[in-house]
């Protein structure tokens, strides 16, 4: 296919132009899924804390957690619950942020949210998703 001469290019494409181009098109794609093109993409703040909670939250599903004394058991819920709470605290900035932070707080559903009247922010953030 031959361009115009409008467009100031008097190269033309063919066949053979195309094959020699597949190459260096084969390579675009993957620098740009190697992280060296484009920068990685970040965590949320409540994606990070989810990571450790659910490090945490393996403790209390593991061998670990029978062999463990009454106070090593304290230890865990509590570093569990911590990390859950510190996440009630940070502002969710997409709907999946939102599930981490109910998923973390209920213990996947084994334990029930606050009501509004607890904590008014959470209820603040289901409505404003429910809007959206």
């Amino acid at each position: 296919m031959a361009l115009t001469k409008d467009s100031g290019v008097s190269a033309q494409f063919n066949r053979r132009a195309l094959l020699k181009l597949a190459p260096a098109l084969a390579v675009v794609p993957a620098a740009a899924l190697s992280g060296e093109v484009l920068p990685p993409v970040s965590e949320t703040p409540v994606e990070a804390l989810f990571r450790e909670w659910e490090i945490a939250h393996a403790d209390l599903i593991s061998d670990r957690w029978d062999d463990a004394t009454e106070d090593e058991q304290e230890a865990i819920c509590g570093r569990v619950s911590d990390i859950a709470y510190r996440m009630m605290e940070l502002p969710s900035r997409s709907a999946r942020d939102f599930a981490m932070k109910v998923t973390a707080y209920t213990v996947f559903g084994e334990n029930g949210l606050p009501d509004e009247g607890q904590d008014r922010a959470l209820w603040a953030e289901a409505r404003a998703l429910v809007a959206a």
